[in-house]
């Protein structure tokens, strides 16, 4: 196997797509420092399937892309196509290839190793011809991988979309790899002398063709273990199964005994439904009788209620005369007690009069002995007094008489208010029998309370 061409595309430094062709006789790569040489190992390692991004010396995956530059802007992907003649693959190998395998995406990183454990499981489980011993070819093969700046990735043979385990298994047993002794980097001389022996084994199975039988080996001994897996699963259930056949057959019989036991109820409950039905609409026929007679004795209570209520309106406005004639009364009778309060205040007003009067009498007699010596010169005064006397006599007599009369005006309003309080007492108690009446036919409509109570209301 030799590498013929190397094409790059927006890998690192290479921001144009670069072909370096590998021509007969080419063996090395000379320059300058800064002209791009380690570049170079570098996107033959990460077309190789490199998922380590510091071995890229970077932090991250998507360092390999083309940063960009105060010239050029930076590039969206980066890729590598390696160009390689005289490939030995096995038949079967480029078939499942050219079949269509699955396309590889992820991140950078992190996406490439799913994808490389990816393979390995898709390897794990491949069918058993892949380990038969089958024809073999050389042939040109063309090995590419592109990385997005989104993150997703994929892997190429001769231009088709494969996966990194396919590339992994074209390239067994060559020495091409990204651990194999192919490409050993500055500084890795020294790390392989002075590498573990086990280290040092793998180069060397890697170098005698042994690596691909390890791993159809090691691929082999996965799918033993997932089948004794498997195995141990199946018993398990097996064994679960037969626990649980008793209790299921125990339930189906039970089901069985249920859904006959359902059935007769079934029949049993429609027997009792006819008979519920028949029972239902014979009472249904009693009720309907029950009510047209309701409705009959209803239309008899409602008109006795229309009749009751007219009497009742008619007491209604009897009551409202009478105690508006008793109102009247008590107005005249308050009016008489008013007079004959006046007449009583004029009464007192005269006795007051009559005793001032009777004071100055006994006056006029005290004057009337210590004047007796003056009798002459004041006869005539006398007389005048006496004639004063006698005038007043008079007024008192009138005063008196007046007094008389008013008492007797007074004891007549009495007598007439008295009157007028026994007819509103006789209203009274026949609005009160009206009303007990009303009260015993409450009992005939509901409606019945509301009226009474609208009339006790207005009472």
């Amino acid at each position: 196997m030799r590498l013929n061409r190397l094409r790059i595309a927006g890998f690192k430094s290479f921001p144009e797509r670069a072909d370096l062709a590998f021509d007969t006789g080419v063996t090395a790569i000379v320059g300058p420092n800064g002209c791009g040489k380690s570049n170079v190992i570098d996107a033959i390692t990460w077309v190789l399937g490199e998922q380590s991004a510091r071995s890229l010396r970077g932090e991250r995956m998507e360092d390999v892309i083309f940063g960009g530059s105060d010239a050029r802007r930076p590039t969206a992907t980066a890729e590598v196509r390696l160009q390689l003649s005289q490939v030995t693959a096995a038949l079967a190998l480029l078939g499942r290839r050219n079949g269509g395998s699955g396309q590889a995406s992820g991140n950078g990183h992190n996406g490439a190793q799913a994808d490389g454990r990816d393979a390995a499981a898709a390897g794990a489980d491949a069918p058993d011809d892949e380990f038969d011993e089958t024809p073999c070819i050389a042939r040109d093969v063309e090995v590419g991988r592109r990385l997005f700046r989104s993150g997703e990735s994929e892997y190429l043979i001769d231009g088709q979309v494969c996966r990194l385990r396919d590339i992994q298994d074209l390239l067994m047993d060559s020495g091409v790899g990204v651990k194999a002794y192919a490409v050993i980097e500055q500084g890795a001389i020294g790390q392989i002398l002075s590498a573990r022996p086990l280290e040092r084994r793998r180069l060397l199975e890697e170098a005698a063709g042994v690596t691909r039988y390890k791993s159809r080996r090691r691929a082999a001994e996965l799918k033993l273990e997932a089948a004794q897996q498997n195995l141990t699963r199946v018993d398990d259930i097996v064994f679960e199964v037969d626990k649980q056949r008793g209790a299921l057959k125990r339930q189906a019989a039970k089901a069985r005994r249920y859904g006959r036991l359902r059935e007769e109820l079934r029949r049993w409950e429609k027997v009792s439904y006819a008979r519920k039905g028949a029972a239902l609409a014979q009472a249904g026929e009693s009720a309907a009788r029950r009510l047209d007679a309701a409705r009959t004795r209803e239309t008899g209570a409602a008109a006795r209620l229309a009749a009751l209520e007219a009497a009742h309106e008619q007491q209604r406005l009897e009551l409202a005369a009478a105690d508006r004639s008793a109102t009247a009364a008590r107005d005249a009778a308050h009016a008489h007690e008013l007079a004959a309060g006046r007449l009583q205040q004029q009464i007192e007003f005269e006795k007051q009069q009559v005793a001032s009067v009777t004071d100055a009498a006994a006056r006029g007699a005290a004057d009337l002995e210590a004047l007796e010596a003056k009798r002459q010169p004041l006869q005539a005064e006398l007389s005048a007094q006496g004639d004063a006397w006698k005038r007043c006599d008079a007024e008192r007599e009138a005063a008196g008489g007046n007094l008389e009369g008013a008492a007797a005006a007074l004891a007549a309003a009495q007598t007439a208010l008295e009157g007028l309080e026994a007819d509103v007492e006789a209203s009274r108690n026949e609005v009160f029998a009206a009303v007990n009446a009303a009260t015993v036919l409450q009992h005939v409509l509901k409606s019945v309370p509301e009226t009474i109570g609208r009339v006790d209301g207005d009472i």
